[in-house]
């Protein structure tokens, strides 16, 4: 059996849709919603759980990684033998969970299938990631390298799966990160104890994107932004190249702080100053 654990955090509608879209085309999996903070007394009757769904509710927003962990480890106390991750912003196109897991073979880790934007479906936002060691920046990658599985510097916690026994050997996500690069820090202690990560580029969902946090330009992302790209710093990277890569942050900080005193914006000024700060 599969468990599919999703982090509710924005507008309800949008988990629905989500959730539909997998009912419509999947069936052997069991749903864990871990409502990220809202608090809301009637949420799982909002959502159309049904009984066999798992419902986990914080009593404050922890975090996406740690809210992720909440499921993941409720998954598997339950012994469920594959795990994914899905973003409660994307949709689901055709049946696509037992094809990711024919590709989770000895030595791969976890694995990803192609994202594409909603509603721009013919635009690629995942064909894997590119991670820069000098920065600690990671990158979407959107040219597809091939029509068969390939390996990627990370996967998108956007949607992922894995296994328990990977899980028992590279751990859960780190709640150092609150939310953006949780998942490429998972992905890179996945690498760094020899396991290979695979984009699946035969599986296609869609993917709305910063429907809950409002993308990484917001006042929010912004702020968890730089936050997690200062706590990348001091996980991964060594001397000399972490005066590089605080070097790069701080020049990327000016840039981003210029541009919004320049447009008199001063509550995403404040963001990006807490980000660096806290």
């Amino acid at each position: 059996m599969f468990a599919i654990i999703i982090v509710h955090f924005g507008e309800i509608k949008t988990t629905a849709d989500c959730i539909a879209s997998l009912r419509k085309f999947e069936k052997d999996f069991r749903l864990i919603i871990v409502d990220n903070g809202t608090g809301l007394e009637d949420l799982e009757e909002k959502l159309g759980l049904k009984e066999s769904d798992i419902f986990i509710q914080p009593a404050e927003n922890i975090g996406f990684g740690s809210a992720c962990n909440l499921g993941l480890r409720k998954a598997v106390d339950e012994k469920i033998v594959f795990l994914a991750v899905l973003n409660n912003d994307t949709l689901i196109l055709s049946p696509f969970l037992d094809q990711l897991r024919q590709s989770l073979r000895p030595g791969v880790g976890a694995v990803s299938p192609l994202i594409m934007k909603y509603p721009d479906t013919g635009v690629v936002w995942f064909a894997g990631g590119k991670f820069n060691r000098l920065t600690t920046r990671a990158e979407n990658l959107t040219r597809i390298k091939s029509s068969l599985n390939y390996e990627s510097d990370f996967l998108s916690g956007c949607c992922f799966m894995t296994t328990p026994e990977v899980l028992k050997k590279v751990g859960l996500f780190d709640s150092d990160f609150f939310f953006t690069y949780e998942d490429v820090d998972w992905c890179l202690r996945a690498r760094k104890l020899g396991y290979k990560l695979l984009v699946v580029p035969s599986v296609k969902i869609l993917h709305q994107g910063g429907v809950g946090s409002g993308g990484s330009r917001s006042v929010f992302g912004l702020s968890n932004t730089f936050q997690s790209q200062r706590t990348m710093i001091a996980k991964h990277t060594d001397y000399p190249l972490r005066i590089i890569a605080k070097i790069y942050l701080s020049l990327l900080a000016l840039k981003v702080i210029t541009m919004l005193l320049l447009r008199g914006d001063r509550s995403k000024f404040n963001a990006v100053i807490k980000g660096l700060s806290t």
